[in-house]
């Protein structure tokens, strides 16, 4: 993972924990507001998900 490359292991550490915050809040407004939310939750949701996946899956390489 390129992208990854320029960030210590602890820069990728903080930024899961605020990818984890992001996935949470997004949970909690899809949840609020639903599936079909115009807020557009729904995407946000998914794309922190995969960005702490890809983050998860960097540390784990690093590990």
């Amino acid at each position: 993972m390129g992208f990854f490359s320029r960030h210590s292991t602890d820069e990728l550490r903080a930024e899961a924990k605020q990818a984890q915050v992001n996935v949470d809040s997004a949970a909690r407004m899809q949840a609020a507001f639903g599936a079909t939310a115009p807020t557009g939750e729904d995407n946000a949701l998914s794309n922190y998900r995969r960005t702490l996946d890809q983050i998860n899956q960097e540390l784990q390489r690093r590990s």
